[in-house]
């Protein structure tokens, strides 16, 4: 049953006009914040969650907080509230403007400009199905953003399991910034798994500028600092030699003392370089041997740089660099 409800009304519902809020087109526009400190590109996500202030008994349930334009509260049976609803339950917060729930099963609904907040992550969409009790939620057409890790996506369907892991239906994610489409990742189902900080996309294209250049049936990636063995988060860059360059790295954990990374780089007018890199930690010092392979160079020989009288002549020619 609800604990405590705030600006319950009498068991009729009362029906007036009220002002639906216009929210942004996604939730990572929500918190994106324009900045010019030094480091930062453009700007920078602010968490807006519910910072409680107290700290809940082990094993309590935080109770739960309401308020809407009008309410039909009907005793032991559902709670219904209507206009610029608000709920709140410790850090998590809903907001839309239709929420209803049966009190037994604390099973909810909400409907409309639907927003699900609580600490490092924010959920957009049309509607929400929950439950208050589990912590588990179902969101259509939605997007999201997790803070920590600048990540943000859109969805057909979203849900969200007790453990707070992420399971996306057609959908997309980048750590690009709002408005930017530099890359993104979509896959016919996307797992973030917080807990375990890694993140898993089936059936996956890799997008540059909105255009495939890439698939996978399967692609592990990590989503916090902690050593996972899988995908790197891509680049894209360009200049005058090489045009348009994009680097997918893969990271292998291999022990707690060793690891490596190998990257591929396609690079529009060479090639493809393959890169690699083994570091070793141990009580002597850090070392690291690094190598990269470049062959048949589009652009390059020993003698000369091709150019457009030179090229039917043109020798491509291998190149490499080791470093220790």
């Amino acid at each position: 049953m609800i604990r405590q409800l705030r600006h319950i009304g009498p068991l009729f519902l009362s029906v007036y006009a009220f002002s639906v809020p216009v929210l942004a087109d996604s939730a990572a526009e929500v918190d994106w914040r324009i900045t010019s400190k030094p480091g930062q590109c453009q700007g920078e996500y602010v968490d807006g969650s519910i910072k409680t202030g107290t700290t809940e008994r082990t094993g309590s349930t935080p109770p739960i907080t309401a308020s809407g334009n009008s309410a039909l509260h009907v005793e032991g049976h559902s709670t219904t509230l209507i206009g610029d609803v608000s709920v709140h339950q410790g850090s998590q917060l809903l907001r839309g403007d239709f929420f209803t729930m049966d009190v037994q099963t604390e099973h909810y609904t909400v409907e409309g400009n639907v927003r699900l907040r609580q600490k490092g992550l924010l959920i957009q969409g049309a509607r929400v199905e929950g439950n208050f009790y589990t912590g588990t939620a179902a969101i259509d057409s939605a997007s999201f953003l997790l803070h920590d890790n600048r990540l943000r996506g859109t969805a057909t369907s979203l849900k969200k399991d007790e453990q707070d892991t992420l399971t996306i239906t057609e959908g997309d994610f980048t750590t690009c910034e709002p408005g930017s489409d530099a890359w993104a990742i979509r896959g016919k189902e996307i797992e973030l798994i917080k807990a375990q900080g890694y993140g898993i996309a089936r059936h996956a294209t890799l997008r540059i500028k909105g255009v495939p250049v890439a698939y996978s049936p399967y692609f592990r990636f990590p989503i916090d600092d902690s050593r996972q063995s899988g995908f790197l988060w891509p680049s894209v860059g360009h200049n005058s030699d090489g045009g348009t360059e994009v680097t997918i790295p893969y990271y292998f954990n291999l022990s707690p003392n060793l690891d490596a990374t190998y990257t591929p780089r396609s690079i529009w007018k060479r090639g493809v370089m393959h890169e690699g890199e083994l570091r070793h930690l141990n009580n002597y010092g850090e070392n690291l041997l690094a190598g990269t392979f470049l062959p048949s160079d589009d652009e390059y020989n020993e003698h000369e740089r091709i150019t457009s009288t030179s090229a039917s002549g043109f020798d491509k020619q291998d190149r490499w660099l080791a470093h220790f």
